[in-house]
Order: C-alpha cells, then sequence, then structure tokens
C-alpha cells in the first residue's frame, strides 16, 4: 500500500511543480519591469540556451536523469500490475459468467 502512495505523491508532486512553474512564468511576465522587447530579448536567450541546459540535465549521470529513470520505473511497474489486476479480474467474471450459463456455480 506504500508503494501506490508514494507514486501518488510522485505524480501530485510533479504536477504542483508544472503548474507553479507555468504559474510563475505567467506572473513573472506580468510583472517583469521591463519592456516587452527586453523581454522578448531574455526570453529568446532563454530558449535558445535551452537545448544545451537539457543536454546537460539529461546525461545519464546527472540527478535528473536518474530521477526521471526511477520514476519511469515506478509508473511502468504500477501499470503493469493494473494491467495484471485488470486481467485478473475479467478472467474471474468470464469464468463466473461461464458458471452461470452452464447452472454450475463457480468456486474461486
Amino acid at each position: 500500500m506504500s508503494h501506490s502512495s508514494s507514486s501518488d505523491n510522485t505524480l501530485e508532486f510533479l504536477l504542483g511543480a508544472l503548474i507553479g512553474a507555468a504559474g510563475g512564468v505567467v506572473l513573472g511576465m506580468l510583472y517583469a519591469p521591463k519592456k516587452g522587447t527586453e523581454l522578448q530579448e531574455d526570453a529568446k536567450i532563454f530558449l535558445d540556451s535551452l537545448p544545451e541546459r537539457l543536454d546537460d540535465e539529461m546525461a545519464p549521470d546527472s540527478k535528473t536523469r536518474q530521477w526521471l529513470d526511477k520514476t519511469r520505473y515506478k509508473l511502468e511497474d504500477r501499470i503493469d500490475r493494473y494491467q495484471t489486476q485488470r486481467s485478473a479480474r475479467q478472467l474471474r467474471d468470464a469464468k463466473e459468467r461461464e458458471a452461470a450459463a452452464s447452472g454450475s456455480e463457480y468456486l474461486p
């Protein structure tokens, strides 16, 4: 039970971080003491440097990459467990319907 709680907390944190970042960007642009042209130039410089910064963050030995890999593993594991449980429920339901149709009692 603590495993799914941990995954839920991770997803909630990620969602909160994304919403917070987007809100910060919007508020920063609205209340920036710069002219629009200066703000555009700053945005261009930031966007131009973004690929290099992402390359650094996504290097195999970076903490960001390790965290993303760990999170992806947890999500894949959770999806696999959900699919297994779903298949088991479908099989159980099919056996119950088959037993009901034949007039016998299904015992799991």
